[in-house]
């Protein structure tokens, strides 16, 4: 029986013997380059790059609203406008795809008596419908929303100005916000007697993401009434992306191997690209 229980004893010591040296090999394994030469830095900068273009298309958000006591009547009512509108639109050359309708809504509000204000027990409907509209030919928007008002819708929620193929600009702000990026990395390596190296961390943000940018009231009201024929594509919608950008430097080193020394260095004229 003891030289089973010695057995165990040494199969438990000789685990814990093997675990040790396992953490041991584990703390001593070598650290980056980078961290042990205290010659290497990184720098990180905030770049902007932005590219304008000229919109070519519009969203309209239109709605139809019937109230009544019958709610089989403002149904009926309700399906019919958004039908005459939408042939009358396809009669303008929207396109099918273009006019998309949304979920019909009712909401039900309780009558009362209007001497005494006592609840009658009778209901009032008010059933509402949305319809979406993009419009690609932006001369048109005026004559779109009036034929729309006069088939039967009766709010215009938004206007919206966007811009149908985006790529070709993306990729003229994404260049413009690559080279912003060198520039501040540049300036910031030249102040700190630094030589710029490759990217190590690249981070993307773009802004607006091409969705069609809200128009004011003021906008709003004047493609509806302005008679003098100015288009709303007269006005330019921006795309902006952004970089976070990590760059590897390294401290500049003369021929006797000495680096430089960083407080003699004169500071660079500010950016004014920002």
């Amino acid at each position: 029986m003891r030289s089973l229980i010695n057995n165990v004893s040494r199969v438990g010591v000789s685990r814990l013997v093997s675990v040790a040296a396992l953490l041991v090999v584990l703390t001593t394994s070598p650290r980056p380059a980078a961290a042990q030469d205290p010659n290497i830095f990184t720098i990180e900068v905030q770049a902007v790059g932005t590219a304008v273009g000229t919109p070519d298309r519009a969203l309209l958000q239109l709605g139809i609203e019937v109230v009544g006591t019958d709610l089989e009547a403002a149904l009926t009512d309700v399906d019919a406008k958004a039908q005459a509108i939408i042939d009358a639109l396809l009669d303008l050359g929207i396109g099918t795809a273009d006019v998309q309708t949304g979920a019909v809504q009712i909401t039900s509000q309780d009558l009362q008596d209007p001497n005494t204000g006592v609840i009658t027990g009778d209901l009032v409907y008010h059933v509402n419908s949305n319809m979406q509209v993009i419009v690609r030919d932006l001369s048109t928007i005026q004559t779109v929303i009036t034929t729309a008002v006069t088939n039967g819708a009766n709010t215009l929620d938004s206007v919206t100005m966007g811009i149908e193929d985006l790529e070709s600009l993306e990729q003229e702000a994404r260049q413009s916000a690559i080279a912003n990026a060198y520039q501040r990395a540049q300036a910031l390596a030249a102040g700190f007697n630094l030589v710029l190296s490759a990217p190590i961390i690249v981070t993307e943000t773009i802004g607006n993401e091409g969705l069609p940018v809200p128009l004011s009231g003021t906008d709003v009201r004047r493609s509806i009434l302005d008679r003098d024929g100015v288009s709303l594509s007269d006005d330019p919608l921006m795309l902006t992306v952004q970089l976070n950008v990590v760059f590897r430097t390294q401290t500049q080193t003369p021929a006797n191997g000495t680096p430089r020394n960083n407080t003699t260095t004169s500071t660079p004229e500010a950016d004014t690209d920002q």
